[in-house]
C-alpha cells in the first residue's frame, strides 16, 4: 500500500474507531510502528489528526479532509455513483460540476461520452 493510500485508510479507520494506538494501526495495516508514526506526522501536519502518547485521534475541528485523501476513500462506490449520474446526461445538455471527489470520478466518463456519440 502506498503511503497516501495508507494515510487515507488510517483516516477512514479512525472515523470508525474514534481513536487508535500506533501498535494497533501497525498491526491492522501490517506494517511497522515507525511507518505508522511517519504517516501520523504527515496527517497531523495536515491538521486531520491529533497525535497522543502512543496513539492518535481524529481532529474534530477539521471540517473536511483534503481532496487527495478523499479521492482514495470509497473509490468503488464513487465510481458507481458517477456511472449512474452520467446516464442522465444527453447530447446538448449543459452541466455544472462542483468540486468533489465523487464528481472527479465522472470526468473520465464524460470524455468517453463525448467520443461515443
Amino acid at each position: 500500500m502506498k503511503p497516501r493510500q495508507r494515510q487515507a485508510a488510517i483516516l477512514e479507520h479512525l472515523q470508525k474507531q474514534g481513536k487508535c494506538s500506533v501498535e494497533e494501526l501497525a498491526q491492522y495495516f501490517d506494517t511497522t510502528g515507525t511507518t505508522i508514526r511517519k504517516d501520523l506526522v504527515i496527517l497531523e501536519n495536515a491538521g486531520t489528526v491529533i497525535r497522543t502518547y502512543g496513539g492518535v485521534v481524529l481532529n474534530k475541528e477539521e471540517s473536511d479532509p483534503p481532496i487527495d485523501h478523499k479521492t482514495l476513500i470509497n473509490t468503488h462506490k464513487k465510481a458507481l455513483i458517477a456511472a449512474a449520474a452520467v446516464k442522465y446526461i444527453h447530447d446538448g445538455d449543459s452541466i455544472i460540476l462542483d468540486a468533489g471527489s465523487t464528481v472527479l470520478q465522472m470526468v473520465p466518463l464524460l470524455s468517453r461520452l463525448a467520443t461515443s456519440r
